[in-house]
């Protein structure tokens, strides 16, 4: 959906959006976020870098200078990321790459709706694994559709359920159907018979 705003408004919504967002000339992120992206392993994404068809560079980790990580720009990804890197993808790109789980789960739609269903999987666990419920639900679908994952209705269940506990209500809905008489019973226990004997 397209909304039209006035002259003087979007001026004004630019700047403030360019006061806040990294500069997306040639972002680099990490070789685990890149290897998601690309559907491939960390170790692939090194060796490329090793043969020089992708540009990376050492830096320090999140936990000082003793941890070493590797940073690809984003630049030279493009061809191996199945998705048109605009620059609200990159955005995303670039909170995930920092842990944002809202930005993960947007990568994951973002990779669904391309058709990409195993990298999307990979996208949504990573972000339901830190508590966002849309990604729980979505990853819970996947397992229950064969999506991008093997097909497993205990899994599906599993990330269905946590969602449909943390309020998610279209989570609700499916494992209600999936589970006649589930309705009603989350976070309680079976009731005990009233007849001991």
């Amino acid at each position: 959906m397209i909304s039209i705003k006035p002259e003087g408004l979007l001026s004004t919504t630019t700047r403030a959006l360019e006061d806040v967002m990294p500069p997306l000339d040639n972002p680099a992120i990490r070789t685990p976020t890149a290897a998601m992206l690309a559907g491939v392993t960390t170790r692939s994404i090194l060796r490329w870098i090793e043969d020089g068809t992708m540009t990376g560079e050492q830096c320090a980790g999140r936990r000082g200078a003793t941890d070493v990580v590797w940073k690809v720009a984003l630049d030279s990804l493009k061809g191996r990321i199945p998705l048109t890197l605009d620059e609200q993808i990159v955005q995303h790109i670039i909170h995930a790459d920092e842990g944002d789980p809202a930005a993960k789960n947007a990568l994951g739609l973002s990779f669904y709706a391309a058709g990409q269903y195993p990298i999307a999987a990979g996208w949504f666990e990573a972000a339901a694994r830190q508590g966002h419920v849309d990604a729980m639900d979505w990853l819970g679908n996947c397992y229950l559709q064969g999506q991008g994952v093997t097909r497993d209705k205990a899994l599906g269940l599993k990330w269905l359920s946590e969602a449909a506990a943390h309020g998610h209500s279209i989570a609700q809905r499916r494992v209600d159907a999936l589970l006649p008489g589930y309705a009603g019973k989350r976070g309680t226990r079976p009731a005990r018979s009233a007849n001991p004997g």
